[in-house]
């Protein structure tokens, strides 16, 4: 059986992307502007977008959520579902090191696991300061891009389980990338 703290972490983690066509060099207009709260617009949108994403990748399966959240984890290019993967594998099971991702997804699926992931846009704050905890890629850096906090509920099912997080994101020439974690 698997952990049901070990599958709400993952699924939040667990993300896929927003673009838009905005990028750091692109002319400055009302929706790419920051506001005095240092919020682009442009970024919130994306950033729920992204987040609708993320729960439409766990209806196909922990596989595709798994993919998608490697391709859009901090820093770009340096995931794969296999290390997006491997803090809540190793909390599976009692901490089992051998449990392979193909093994885990594979019990997340016949359990049934989906995940719906909701952004209180209301909660979206600019974090210019924020920096990437240590221990992880990055760690005790400024990401490249705008940092953002964000509430997020998780609702999952098998077992069912829901709960409100804050995650961090950055906005980053138009995608917006996660932060992957500790289950």
């Amino acid at each position: 059986m698997v952990a049901p703290l070990a599958l709400v972490l993952v699924g939040a983690a667990c993300s896929g992307p927003s673009t838009d066509d905005s990028s750091s060099t692109a002319p400055t207009d009302a929706a790419t502007a920051p506001a005095s709260d240092g919020v682009v617009s442009r970024d919130v949108e994306s950033i729920v977008a992204a987040y609708e994403a993320r729960s439409h990748a766990w209806l196909e399966g922990a596989a595709s959520a798994l993919e998608k959240a490697a391709a859009f984890a901090y820093p770009p290019g340096e995931w794969t579902a296999d290390s997006v993967s491997l803090p809540c594998r190793r909390s599976s099971r009692g901490g089992d090191p051998a449990m392979t991702v193909e093994e885990w997804v594979r019990g997340l699926d016949e359990a049934g696991y989906r995940m719906t992931l909701t952004v209180d846009e209301a909660s979206i704050v600019a974090d210019p300061d924020w920096t990437i905890p240590p221990g992880r890629p990055g760690g005790g850096t400024h990401p490249d891009g705008r940092a953002y906090a964000v509430e997020v509920t998780t609702r999952s099912t098998a077992p069912e389980t829901d709960g409100t997080t804050t995650e961090h994101v950055t906005a980053l020439n138009g995608t917006v990338y996660w932060f992957p974690g500790d289950c």
